[in-house]
């Protein structure tokens, strides 16, 4: 039985407790993402996951469409050890290869004037994702499921399908943090763009940057419980 008691995720819980910043400011997979971008890493959100997602296989580029497009990378941190039983990360390998998907048809299909398209449509999201599931199909991809140990750091690319397996024992965590990462100074963008390829938009990003440790962390909100609404930590006593 789940706990019903389970925290879902908390958003951007660097910014309330500055102790998870050292997890991405010090963390040697940013080496790897300065090189890949060719550009200086920075921090553009978070999420602390107390347990599994359990969430269906699905590529992350919706919500996190950037200017240049797939100038993403999610940052995985596992802070306990992941296996079968505690609802590990699965993924669909090789799925960032699977043939390109005409995301302005989808938008295309949901409203006749794209620039009617909201930043966040759980419908076109679904159609998007279904999409994904059926090429990996296609092309015979099978979910793989990732167990680490404490302290590991996986990088996914931009494009490639990853999801969390059902949790066996509800009684167990899986603490984990994902940084979600872009060269400084690249915008992000959400489904109204995504899926409204010839939307005009700013070529730099809406918000600032603080500094941690020579690292560029965005201005982009306070921290957040799930997907609603936030709560101001600075009341607690």
């Amino acid at each position: 039985m789940r706990n019903e008691l389970a925290i879902d995720r908390i958003i951007n819980i660097h910014n309330t407790l500055p102790e998870f910043t050292p997890l991405f400011t010090e963390n040697k997979a940013l080496e790897v993402q300065d090189y890949l971008f060719k550009k200086e890493t920075a921090l553009y959100t978070s999420l602390f996951f107390e347990q599994g997602s359990t969430q269906g296989i699905h590529r992350d580029i919706p919500v996190f469409w950037t200017l240049p497009g797939c100038q993403y990378f999610g940052t995985w941190v596992a802070l306990e050890d992941t296996d079968a039983e505690n609802g590990p990360l699965i993924v669909m390998a090789k799925g960032q290869k699977i043939p390109t998907i005409n995301r302005g048809n989808i938008g295309n299909e949901f409203f006749a004037n794209p620039n009617e398209i909201p930043a966040n449509n759980e419908e076109m999201w679904n159609r998007y994702q279904t999409e994904v599931r059926k090429r990996c199909s296609e092309m015979g991809l099978i979910e793989e499921q990732v167990h680490v140990m404490k302290g590991d750091t996986i990088i996914w690319h931009p494009l490639l399908p990853h999801g969390g397996a059902p949790i066996v024992d509800w009684k167990r965590t899986r603490y984990s943090l994902v940084v979600h990462t872009t060269p400084h100074g690249v915008p992000v963008f959400h489904q109204d763009v995504f899926f409204n390829p010839t939307k005009r938009v700013p070529k730099q990003p809406k918000w600032g940057y603080d500094e941690s440790k020579g690292r560029k962390i965005a201005q982009t909100g306070p921290l957040s419980i799930g997907h609603g609404s936030t709560y101001d930590f600075s009341k607690m006593k």
